[in-house]
């Protein structure tokens, strides 16, 4: 299956929900991580059941973690937020970093970013994408979106991806896609 454009599912935390965004025909899975121990151990265990998508780490403010420890660890990408920017040498991760925006942006904030070259994508909400398109010229952006509303506007404006979270589920093997499925059959591209 095709997408109209790049496509994100991130904080996945069940083998269902990651097999289902993988038919789906999404890019990139993120994976959160509050625990180290318990969080890896459950991303192998449904990352080695998947195919497809690259995988994607994703940090939060409250993990401490190092530029050695990032540069370990077995995704193919790291997601970092922006609290974490001035707390890490990012230059020393070569790892690709996605990096979520969701508060204000600044022309400073990205300054700092673009000085570390394996920053090659960001992830914004709807508001900051329409309010700070000009200063995020040069960047590959995805773009929070929670319905199908506003996709036809944003793909016409050029975004570079489309980011959506997953959900939890509310019995093992019980999860409601709906918001999910409606989404992504939206983006789905004709296959003439």
């Amino acid at each position: 299956m095709a997408l109209k454009t790049k496509v994100i599912v991130g904080n996945i935390t069940s083998l269902s929900e990651a097999r289902y965004c993988a038919g789906m025909g999404v890019d990139f899975l993120g994976f959160p991580l509050r625990d180290i121990e318990t969080d890896l151990k459950r991303f192998k265990e449904i990352t080695s059941w998947i195919a497809g998508p690259a995988t994607i780490i994703e940090y939060g403010d409250s993990v401490t973690i190092t530029s050695v420890e990032l540069e370990e660890q077995p995704s193919d990408f790291i997601q970092l937020s922006v609290g974490m920017v001035d707390s890490i040498d990012l230059a020393k991760i070569s790892k690709l970093i996605f990096i979520v925006l969701l508060d204000e942006i600044t022309e400073v904030l990205l300054d700092r970013i673009r000085e570390v070259s394996s920053i090659h994508y960001l992830i914004v909400s709807y508001k900051n994408w329409n309010t700070s398109r000009q200063l995020l010229s040069g960047f590959k952006v995805f773009v929070t979106v929670d319905s199908e509303s506003n996709l036809s506007e944003l793909l016409e404006q050029g975004v570079y991806g489309i980011s959506l979270s997953g959900s939890e589920e509310s019995k093992p093997g019980i999860q409601d896609y709906a918001s999910l499925a409606n989404i992504l059959e939206a983006l789905e591209a004709n296959e003439d």
